[in-house]
């Protein structure tokens, strides 16, 4: 059945009134029903815009994702080309080495070919200058210990740097084994950790990892076979350098050993040989010299062998250093991967938010759909929720991008920090990796936390949001349900209030019926009581005319209610809009009312800060001005005092240098006199030959002459230099003072400028009373100077006269040495002839030792070409594995990028059937809703309303009735009474002012008739009459209680 049916049904058996009101109420029921079904369609149209813009929002989402795998891709094609840079790089670095071996070959060929020249030199000085080297083989013998201590230190030498450097490629070596088997483990331990979180992407990165070990497992085998080639070529080289070294040792050990035999001999013979010693003196220093130079070249070859060793460990270390630089460069890009790796994997967690976020907004729509019926107010919250969270959204995807443009800065800041670390020493680039590691970390740890902050504040936010609404919605569902059910019990209490009256009503006039029973006794009761009875009439009037009121007004107030609630609806759709309208323009009047009384805050704070700071630097400057004035004064008067000082110093200086010039020319002119009288007496009493005479006096003229230079240049040197400085101190003091002076006259106000006048007079007669007081001091200063002179003479005489002595004592001790000399020249001219042919001998030995050098030069050569061939085919089998595996990799990734894509679209357009499936369901829960059955609880309450409506409207139909009866009984008594005492006045009507009076009956009444009771009856009627007409009609009282009768009561009278 439907609604119309069951409502027929319903109403058949109720009074039309009745009839008209419900269906009224069923018409506005129905208007709210179609009013919530309006809504529920707007609510449907607005949730097929949010689906239009998820399903937006998901092709945005797929062409990011197609996008950045586009991105990776580029990415990865960029790291292939940096690696194979990288390759050419290490390329020209393997050429650079090859050409430094050249050149370090070049340098040693030139250096051999200046050798034989040198040796070449050597054997023509050695033929032209064997009589010098007689007297050089003593002096070797002392030297031959101390050579042989220096060989002995440097094999110790040489056996330490081997053992160094074998422990040192021991350690590189176990280093390198240790970091590969840490890196290894590293990376299956990330492998293991990504095969947990992401399974679909494993393939990739391990394909991706795979290939990558393959290539540094390509890399480290032909590292290691480089390496091997260098160090077996380096041992090689060290191998023949010690073999050489070696042999050229035994050779020069066996001539030592041979020149020591013959300096034994010799020894014995030099005591013989005192012959020819006036003409070897020269040649002595002349092979002393040579031998000195000789034993120096020998130590600078020695010395360069060592540095060629040195150059050859430093190649080693080199090249030590470049193995260590390529594997950090493979460590970095291994970390590369793994961070790449890290960041698909939040990627993957961001989605995974995203998925949750869309399935929490699913939720919220379909808590969007139950709570239907209530306003768009919350339709427009959610809106802007869902902006928010969009807002949010694209706060995250922009956090993400600045994460990666973080990590795009940093590689790029990682290559140029490698370039430049290339360049640099090992130990910076160990800081600077370590430094880029720590802020890499401290970059990643802080996006991470941000990243979690946010999702954490995202889903307390919605979680907030939700619970907020759906606590709104069921408060407000609560209230309406509350003010409807106040509605109906007001309603209900109106209707009970109404009964009750009518019900009082009846009472009353049954017993007004029983009073005019007993009133017929009484006339003068009935009167008084007339007016209480009309007064009482007009109650119920009025309370009959507010029933009629009071349903006007329900009816009003139901149609009020209808166009209040479209009011409300269009006023919702309305404010919705301007809401936001004027949120917007609210906030930015905020923001800008906010930032313009920051401004003015600012302003105010920075003015009255300027102004603080104005007048304390104000007071600050003048303080300081105070106090540089008082130390400028005090700095004047002790440079004053330090200038008088150093003037009476340089004034003593002076007078003492004079002093001093004076005793040497009078010291000096007594040596004279004495040297004088030695020199007569000398003559007289000694047989010196004129020659040592002669040599002796000229030997004392020169000392004579060069100390009175010497003094006379020092005491003008000093001189000049005192008074040099001295102008340069005034100099500088006078500028410095008189810079300060103007820059604090300039400062200072003209009041201050008659205190520094002042100061200055003070300051001079200060002066000029200190200068009175030096000139006294420096004329005690020289009387004391003179007398000082005067000791200071007879001092150096004495020193003098013991000097004269202990020269003539030397004089004797050098004729000594020159006979010995002249002995030992004549016994070494005999030992030159052995030492000739012992030179003879070593030159054939040096000639074997260049043969055997060249043949030796040759072999490396020989090596180093073959070593060179090598390394290059190795080069060239490396770079075709590389690219066909770069090639196989390209492939791969393609096809996987394919796959991704299918495997997208599939997931995709699983999705919108999803989405399709549950926009069915929606749309067949809805039309389950509006064709729902009343439930049995509503059937019963309306029938039991509809059966107290109609005992109620019986109930009033009877009243009707009873008093339509009552009005006819009324009508009927007043015509039958004034049948009986006439027909002309009528009681209850009152005459206007134009009437005349009244005039009197056709049948005249005494005073003591009573009337019966149907006349009062007709009177009271005539009353209600009379005031349903309008007319206010007041009876009249009885003459026996009237003082004061009143017209009507003057009528009645005249009638009676």
């Amino acid at each position: 059945m439907s609604r119309s049916d069951l409502s027929n049904g319903l109403l058949t058996g109720l009074p039309p009134d009745l009839q008209t009101k419900l269906l009224k109420k069923i018409a506005q029921l129905t208007k709210v029903i179609y009013t919530l079904h309006t809504k529920s369609e707007d609510q449907d149209q607005i949730t097929d815009a949010l689906r239009i813009k998820y399903e937006e929002d998901l092709t945005k989402s797929s062409q990011e994702y197609e996008i950045r795998v586009e991105q990776f891709h580029t990415k990865y094609l960029r790291e292939i080309e940096k690696y194979r840079g990288q390759l050419k790089q290490a390329d020209i670095k393997l050429k650079e080495m090859n050409e430094s071996l050249k050149s370090v070959e070049n340098k040693s060929e030139t250096q051999k070919s200046y050798y034989i020249n040198e040796l070449s030199l050597l054997d023509k000085k050695y033929t032209n200058e064997l009589d010098k080297l007689l007297d050089s083989v003593t002096k070797n013998n002392s030297r031959a210990a101390s050579v042989k201590e220096i060989e002995d230190q440097n094999r110790e030498r040489v056996k330490l740097l081997e053992e160094a450097h074998q422990t040192e490629i021991d350690r590189i070596v176990s280093k390198f084994v240790d970091e590969n088997k840490l890196l290894r483990k590293e990376i299956d331990s990330l492998q293991s950790e990504q095969a947990i979180e992401n399974r679909e992407r494993e393939s990739l990165i391990e394909t991706h990892r795979e290939q990558m070990e393959r290539l540094v497992s390509e890399q480290d085998k032909a590292l290691t076979d480089a390496r091997e080639e260098a160090q077996s070529t380096v041992d090689h080289l060290l191998e023949d350098m010690k073999e050489k070294y070696v042999k050229e040792r035994g050779v020069l050990h066996s001539q030592i050993s041979s020149m020591q035999s013959k300096i034994s001999s010799i020894e014995q013979d030099n005591q013989n040989l005192n012959i020819r010693s006036g003409q070897l003196e020269d040649k002595l220093h002349g092979a002393s010299t040579e031998s000195e130079e000789l034993q120096n070249e020998f130590r600078k070859l020695s010395q360069e062998k060592i540095s060629i060793e040195e150059e050859l460990n430093l190649k080693n270390r080199e090249l030590v250093a470049l193995m260590k630089r390529y594997e950090t460069v493979q460590t970095l890009e291994t970390d590369r991967i793994t961070k790449i790796g890290e960041l698909e994997i939040k990627l993957s967690a961001l989605g995974s938010t995203m998925s949750a976020l869309e399935s929490e907004r699913d939720a919220l729509f379909t808590s969007l759909s139950e709570a239907r019926k209530d306003s768009e107010k919350h339709l427009n919250r959610f809106k802007q929720n869902d902006r928010a969270t969009e807002g949010r959204i694209k706060c995250l995807e922009q956090e993400c991008g600045k994460l990666k443009q973080q990590i795009t800065v940093q590689d790029e800041e990682m290559e140029s920090e490698r370039g430049k670390s290339r360049l640099t020493l090992e130990q910076q680039k160990v800081l600077l990796e370590n430094k880029m590691e720590e802020e890499h970390k401290r970059a990643m740890k802080n996006a991470e936390k941000n990243t979690q902050a946010a999702l954490i504040q995202l889903h307390q936010d919605l979680t907030n949001t939700h619970q907020f609404e759906v606590e709104k919605l069921s408060s407000e569902k609560d209230e309406n349900i509350r003010s409807l059910e106040e509605s109906v019990e007001a309603l209900v209490r109106a209707v009970n209030d109404k009964t009750r009256e009518i019900d009082s009503l009846t009472v009353r006039l049954k017993e007004g019926e029983s009073g005019a029973v007993n009133a017929a006794e009484q006339v003068g009761a009935l009167q008084n009581k007339l007016k209480q009875v009309s007064l009482e009439m007009r109650d119920k009037h009025d309370t009959e005319i507010q029933l009629n009121i009071d349903k006007i007004a329900l009816e009003r107030m139901c149609e009020e209610i209808q166009l209040e609630a479209r009011k409300r609806e269009q006023e919702l759709i309305a404010n919705s809009k301007t809401e936001t309208n004027t949120y917007i323009s609210e906030l930015n009047q905020k923001w800008e009312s906010k930032n313009e009384e920051e401004l003015t805050n600012l302003e105010n704070i920075l003015r009255q800060a300027h102004t603080t700071e104005l007048s304390r630097y104000k007071l600050e400057f003048e303080e300081k001005l105070r106090l540089e004035l008082d130390r400028v004064e005090s700095e004047w008067g002790d440079r004053d005092n330090q200038r008088e000082q150093e003037l009476v110093r340089i004034e003593r200086d002076l007078l003492a240098a004079q002093e001093e010039k004076h005793k040497l020319q009078a010291a000096v002119d007594e040596k004279e006199r004495m040297l004088l009288c030695e020199k007569k007496e000398r003559e007289q009493n000694s047989s010196i030959s004129k020659e040592e005479v002669e040599r002796i006096k000229e030997q004392y003229s020169t000392e004579v002459e060069a100390v009175k230079q010497a003094m006379s240049m020092r005491s003008a040197a000093e001189m000049s230099d005192l008074r040099s400085q001295y102008e340069k101190e005034l100099a500088g003091v006078r500028a410095g003072h008189n810079a300060s002076v103007n820059a604090l006259k300039d400062s200072l106000n003209r009041e201050k400028l008659g205190v520094l006048r002042e100061i200055e007079t003070r300051h001079r007669t200060e002066i000029e009373a200190i200068r009175s007081n030096n000139l006294q001091s420096i004329e005690q200063i020289q009387r004391s100077n003179e007398e000082e002179k005067k000791n200071k003479l007879s001092k150096l005489e004495a020193e003098f006269k013991l000097v004269l002595e202990e020269k003539d004592g030397s004089v004797s001790e050098l004729k000594r040495e020159l006979r010995e000399m002249s002995n030992q020249i004549i016994t070494q001219d005999s030992s030159s002839l052995e030492y000739k042919e012992d030179i003879s001998r070593l030159h054939n030995a040096i000639r074997d030792m260049g043969v055997s050098l060249e043949q030796k030069e040759s072999e490396l050569l020989a090596a180093r070409r073959n070593s060179s061939q090598q390394l290059k085919q190795r080069d060239l089998e490396i770079r075709t594995i590389h690219q066909k595996d770069v090639k196989i990799l390209e492939e791969r990734y393609q096809i996987r990028a394919k796959q991704l894509a299918g495997d997208f679209t599939l997931i995709r357009r699983g999705l919108e059937g999803k989405i399709e499936e549950l926009n069915e369901e929606l749309e067949q829960a809805d039309k389950r809703y509006f064709s729902r059955e009343p439930r049995s609880e509503d059937l019963i309450l309306i029938s039991e309303l509809q059966r107290s409506v109609n005992l109620r409207e019986a109930e009033l139909d009877k009243m009707r009735e009873e008093m339509k009866f009552y009005k006819l009984e009324l009508i009927n008594r007043e015509q039958s009474y004034n049948k009986l005492f006439g027909t002309k006045p009528k009681i209850g009507l009152v005459t206007t002012a134009g009437q005349t009076k009244s005039k009197p009956t056709e049948g005249g009444v005494s005073c003591n008739s009573y009337p019966s009771a149907p006349t009062l009856t007709s009177q009271r009627s005539r009353v209600l009459t009379t005031s349903r007409e309008g007319e206010t009609v007041k009876p009249a009282k009885a003459e026996h209680k009237s003082k004061t009768p009143t017209p009507s009561q003057a009528r009645l009278q005249h009638i009676t």
